[in-house]
């Protein structure tokens, strides 16, 4: 599960937004005291225990799921509303100005969907269905509903989402010295997103198998934002692609690990015969390593790197996966990052951590790591919401090159 939204901007919002494990808000510190006020309450509130009951489909037959997965969630001793976290998420930045995002999600009981309920290692693989909504102050909005699972007692593996948004966002221009940095063009984005991916195990800790993704992008672009005289342009896009993903996972847990590895890769092309207009090709790779140092200090490190052939659209190129700056700050055709992470358990429910990490953007795979260096770094605080799942929420300070950034979040960022 997997959800971000930092700038909200185009895919990946729906990227990380509706998969699921968290959801990242990005804001200026220097904001309205009463912003900040209204973020404080609500981090409050949900730290509290604010849980509510909400229902979310994962598919035609939801209900006789739900029933089912009622009954076995209460013959392990846990309700069926013991295991529904809903969770308000405040937000605030310049460019979406104030809001809230409102998550709701069903954790599934470990012997759903044919899993052996007795089997150890079912219980560290969370099966997710849920749906999210968001709403600002400067008009954008978005729903949307998602869902991650294990099957079969972990021969197959799936996540989809469909999600619909209208945002009012900022494009920044491509590459790390864009002239347009300190002048943003603004523009407007209606985005429906579809991506379903199925993986089958064909080794030990080896998942592979295909993914698709269709996005219709309605944007308007403001070209009088740089002149008067120049003008406004609107048009619809559709972007589709299908290729073959996978992933290599030796974690312990697959909401909050603390021992082992995962490496996700997929290969895309798109192309009109997958129901687009661009073509172009897209290589997305990242590796998590997780150590446990003693009962309270766990280390985490990433790496990324995210390489695109051929006509790539601004609105679907590489962009950095660190904290610190808006999303849309740094994009360009090839993309790379490595970032680190310390942990620190300081009650049962209460935790802190500390990161830093480098990005690199550029043209071509050659010039990559010769571009400027983007550091960022920051600090966090965490809530334990649900235990038994290991689900936090929380919030991380962070630095770029020439910004600061707050961030909550439902989960961690790697």
């Amino acid at each position: 599960m997997e959800c971000n939204a930092e700038e909200f901007g185009g895919k990946l919002l729906f990227l990380h937004l509706w998969n699921g494990q968290h959801t990242y808000v990005w804001f200026n510190p220097h904001e309205i005291f009463m912003n900040k006020l209204i973020i404080i309450l609500t981090f409050l509130i949900a730290a509290a225990g604010f849980s509510p009951v909400c229902f979310a489909d994962g598919d035609v037959n939801w209900l006789d799921q739900m029933d089912s997965s009622s009954d076995v969630a209460e013959e392990q001793g846990s309700t069926f509303s013991d295991r529904i976290v809903v969770t308000p998420v405040p937000m605030v930045n310049p460019t979406l100005q104030a809001g809230i995002i409102g998550v709701g999600m069903y954790m599934h009981p470990e012997g759903d969907f044919g899993n052996d309920e007795e089997r150890t290692d079912n219980a560290t693989r969370q099966s997710i269905t849920g749906m999210a909504a968001m709403a600002t102050t400067n008009k954008s909005w978005a729903t949307g509903v998602f869902h991650k699972g294990f099957y079969d007692d972990d021969r197959y593996r799936g996540s989809v989402y469909l999600a619909y948004g209208d945002f009012n966002l900022k494009y920044y221009g491509v590459g790390d010295d864009s002239i347009l940095r300190d002048r943003p063009i603004k523009y407007s984005a209606k985005v429906t997103a579809f991506q379903p991916k199925f993986y089958f195990r064909v080794a030990d800790n080896w998942y592979v198998g295909p993914k698709y993704s269709i996005f219709k992008w309605d944007l308007g672009i403001n070209f009088s934002d740089l002149h008067a005289s120049l003008p406004d342009i609107k048009h619809t896009f559709t972007t589709a692609g299908l290729g073959l993903a996978g992933e290599w996972d030796t974690t312990d847990h697959s909401i909050y690990a603390t021992d082992g590895g995962k490496l996700e890769f997929s290969v895309m092309n798109y192309d009109d015969r997958w129901g687009g207009d661009f073509e172009y090709g897209k290589l997305e790779t990242n590796y998590n390593h997780y150590w446990t140092m003693t009962k309270r200090l766990v280390l985490a490190a990433r790496y990324d790197l995210n390489l695109s052939t051929g006509s790539t659209p601004f609105f679907d190129m590489p962009s950095l996966h660190l904290r610190g700056f808006p999303y849309a700050q740094y994009i360009d055709k090839q993309s790379s990052s490595i970032q680190g992470e310390a942990r620190y358990k300081l009650t049962k429910r209460w935790s802190t951590n500390i990161f830093a990490g480098l990005g690199w953007i550029g043209t071509t795979p050659d010039e990559l790591y010769s571009r400027p260096v983007i550091p960022t770094g920051g600090v966090g605080l965490r809530y334990l919401i649900a235990e038994e799942e290991k689900m936090n929420l929380g919030m991380d300070i962070a630095f770029g090159p020439d910004s600061k950034a707050v961030y909550f979040s439902v989960g961690e960022w790697f």
